[in-house]
């Protein structure tokens, strides 16, 4: 059965005691006939992407950065010294991608590439004192948004309980991604 309620610019339709809703703000949300209503991970994850991804990105222009480069200089200041494939991985983007923003990073003096003591054959990427600037600039915006973000409404139980829940979350993801090899150490959902 198909409803429409034109007030509320919702879509329901009902299947086997379920009826899937497409509201505004929660696409899809599947409420049981018992009346719970639930909007699945995958709506949220989707959803939280879009909100937080928006957020950041104009609150990270006051950085004066392109897009991504925030990501690499913040992925950086936990883990000095990487090489490019693994900082592209721990980024997770492309080593293609990560090159051209390493290149930009390195141009406005925020990197320099050094080569590996032990083997010549390997380059590391480390944080200049102008990165390190950066990286402390960057950490206090993502700070005063996850403060924003949390308020009131979570206790600090609530957010360590998210935290701990989220890091599960993503180590199961990293174990279902057989076709990418992280480096030891290293944590891509950070």
């Amino acid at each position: 059965m198909l409803a429409t309620n034109k007030n509320v610019r919702n879509l329901s339709i009902e299947l086997s005691g379920l009826r899937v809703m497409a509201l505004p703000l929660m696409p899809f949300a599947i409420q049981y006939e018992a009346g719970f209503m639930t909007t699945p991970i995958r709506y949220l994850f989707s959803q939280l992407n879009h909100l937080r991804g928006k957020k950041s990105r104009h609150l990270l222009q006051q950085t004066g950065l392109s897009a991504g480069q925030p990501k690499i200089l913040d992925f950086l200041g936990l883990h000095e010294g990487m090489t490019q494939r693994g900082l592209a991985s721990g980024c997770g983007v492309e080593p293609a991608t990560m090159s051209a923003l390493l290149d930009g990073l390195e141009r406005d003096g925020y990197v320099e590439k050094r080569g590996d003591q032990n083997n010549r054959r390997v380059v590391k990427i480390h944080l200049t004192e102008q990165g390190r600037e950066k990286v402390r600039l960057i950490q206090l915006l993502v700070e005063e948004l996850e403060r924003q973000t949390f308020g009131a409404e979570f206790s600090a139980a609530e957010q360590e309980q998210f935290r701990v829940l989220l890091e599960r979350y993503c180590e199961r993801w990293r174990q279902l991604d057989a076709d990418e090899v992280m480096p030891a150490g290293v944590d891509g959902c950070r």
